[in-house]
């Protein structure tokens, strides 16, 4: 009986085939930014401000609390900005919204992608410009929209519009119902 050699691959072998796999992954399936279209970038960038949205309702929904000796903010903050092409910040509370502390989720407007317009809407009837910052402040399940020229007890939704150069896409906030919907 004559014992046949076994056929295998070696260590060496393995490796190169696992690194040539790797580099195939990493340049087939990064996003380059700088291959997209206008409209792809914008679909981008307004997926990107509704997961901020979404994550701050959502953090104040369930009281999440805070890394940083394991605090749980009382109220959440967020600025929307149509200056300098747009900015959103967030903002958290520990003493009952007498002082806000700055959080480390935000955006900001990139070249030809921004906040073109900043709208209160009540229930029913006209729509208002908003001229300087929208502020939203969830408190629980509570969400409150205060800005310039938006009345808190009627106007109870609010209109982003994000632009780029030949499209446009609206983000509408209720606040009675804490809905975010992509137009």
């Amino acid at each position: 009986m004559k014992n046949k050699p076994i056929k295998a691959f070696t260590l060496i072998e393995i490796l190169v085939w696992v690194a040539i796999m790797w580099i195939i992954a990493l340049s087939t399936s990064s996003l380059n930014f700088s291959r997209l279209t206008q409209n792809e970038r914008l679909n981008v960038e307004t997926v990107k401000i509704t997961n901020i949205l979404q994550e701050i309702k959502n953090d104040s929904l369930i009281g999440r609390w805070l890394w940083i000796n394991a605090i749980v903010p009382d109220a959440w903050r967020i600025d929307i900005s149509k200056t300098a092409s747009g900015t959103i910040q967030t903002f958290y509370s520990i003493d009952n919204q007498v002082s806000w502390i700055s959080h480390d989720v935000s955006w900001k407007s990139m070249s030809n992608i921004y906040i073109s317009d900043l709208q209160c809407a009540p229930l029913t009837g006209a729509v208002k410009n908003i001229t300087g910052t929208a502020r939203i402040i969830l408190n629980g399940a509570n969400m409150k929209l205060t800005a310039p020229w938006c009345i808190a007890q009627t106007d109870k939704n609010l209109l982003i519009k994000i632009k780029s150069i030949n499209n446009e896409k609206n983000i509408k906030i209720y606040s009675l119902s804490s809905v975010i919907e992509i137009n």
